[in-house]
């Protein structure tokens, strides 16, 4: 694999880790599992890159994955069925829990159903 294919590959984790970090520096509230209801002083947050998608969390974890693609092309097959049995699940569960969290939010958090008309997009920007 040539030398633009690896900086594609770490371009692709700093966006990442990027999405990630500012997704912790806006909403305090975030957490790497659902909570169910309102937890207490929880508001909608919506600057950041929640005035894009209303889920940009599960989004980093879909970027990663496509980062785990990129790089199991230099790994044996074995491992390469392994990463991507493993990324199917974890988009699976991605595409469950977003659509639960966002029916979880629309019944709990005062203004979601708003902001869910301003920002249109679950999880992918101009696709769902």
């Amino acid at each position: 694999m040539g030398f633009i294919f690896l900086i594609s590959l770490f371009v692709v984790i700093i966006l990442c880790l990027a999405l990630v970090v500012s997704v912790l520096l806006v909403n305090p509230y975030y957490g790497f599992q659902m909570h169910k209801g309102k937890r207490q002083g929880q508001r909608l947050i919506s600057s950041g890159p929640y005035r894009f998608v209303r889920h940009p969390g599960y989004l980093s974890g879909v970027v990663l994955c496509l980062g785990l693609i990129m790089l199991s092309l230099f790994l044996s097959i074995v491992v390469r069925a392994i990463i991507f049995i493993y990324i199917f699940i974890t988009l699976i569960e991605v595409f469950k829990m977003t659509a639960k969290e966002d029916e979880l939010l629309h019944k709990d958090l005062e203004g979601y159903s708003q902001y869910a008309q301003r920002v249109r997009y679950r999880l992918f920007p101009w696709i769902w």
